[in-house]
């Protein structure tokens, strides 16, 4: 017997619903994770930068997603910029043997990812700093949405047994990337 739990801490609500039995479980291998064809190809558009205060500014950016030849896999190659301050990032979206992915950034760093529905999502931590990443394919747009949050100054709160730690968000980049033309 499983208990579905949902917990909704912007909400305050929590909710545990009744038990659920699943007749038959098995346990099956699962299978590698695929992009849908959808997501292949070269995006780009513009990315938003926030700060606090209101702050923000607008640059160039791209993705390519191509599948790898030489094994199961992605390109997954962001560019951030234009001209002397573009920054290309070769990385590769790999599947592992859990049925999600891990992005490979090729210098011993690899990130775990996951697909649900049409939204790739990650979560890592860099020193004090939490990322929050998320890439939507909605209609003929590709959003890349990315957060970060600093553990420094996290906020610790809980009641009845419960700690509750939420992290303000320092910064967000948001892209929305249309398919290029090839």
């Amino acid at each position: 017997m499983r208990f579905v739990f949902l917990l909704a801490l912007s909400t305050g609500l929590i909710f545990v619903s009744e038990p659920v039995s699943f007749a038959q479980e098995t346990k099956k291998a699962p299978e590698k994770a695929t992009l849908p064809e959808t997501w292949h190809g070269a995006w780009v558009g513009k990315m938003k930068v926030f700060q606090p205060g209101g702050k923000s500014l607008e640059v160039y950016a791209g993705l390519e997603i191509r599948p790898l030849k030489e094994k199961a896999g992605y390109t997954w190659i962001i560019v951030y910029g234009e001209g002397e301050k573009k920054q290309v990032r070769k990385y590769e979206l790999l599947p592992d043997d859990k049925g999600s992915f891990e992005v490979d950034e090729k210098n011993g760093i690899r990130i775990a990812a996951r697909l649900f529905d049409d939204t790739l999502t990650t979560l890592f931590q860099v020193g004090d700093n939490f990322i929050q990443t998320r890439y939507q394919r909605v209609e003929d747009t590709l959003i890349m949405d990315l957060t970060t949050y600093n553990a420094k100054d996290a906020l610790k709160t809980g009641t009845k047994g419960v700690d509750v730690t939420s992290m303000k968000p320092i910064a967000r980049q948001v892209s929305t990337l249309k398919r290029k033309k090839e």
